[in-house]
């Protein structure tokens, strides 16, 4: 467990920072989620993926959609 300081930074693990390659001065991105925060090592290429990603809401489940669109499997 870290502790945020009252600059608002947090200390990283050594397990997790050895695991993504973080050394001083390396970038890292946070993402919020629903319950949190994702943490990750900053890359200069963003994923085409990751721009759209959760963008679009679904209204049905996959099945039913794949179902709304093929048609009822025999």
């Amino acid at each position: 467990m870290s502790m945020v300081s009252s600059q608002g930074q947090v200390t990283i693990p050594v397990r997790v920072r050895r695991t993504l390659g973080l050394n001083a001065g390396t970038a890292v991105e946070f993402d919020l989620v629903q319950g949190g925060v994702v943490v990750r090592k900053a890359s200069s290429k963003k994923n085409p993926v990751d721009e759209v990603f959760g963008i679009l809401k679904a209204t049905a489940c996959t099945d039913d959609l794949l179902e709304q669109m093929r048609g009822k499997s025999e």
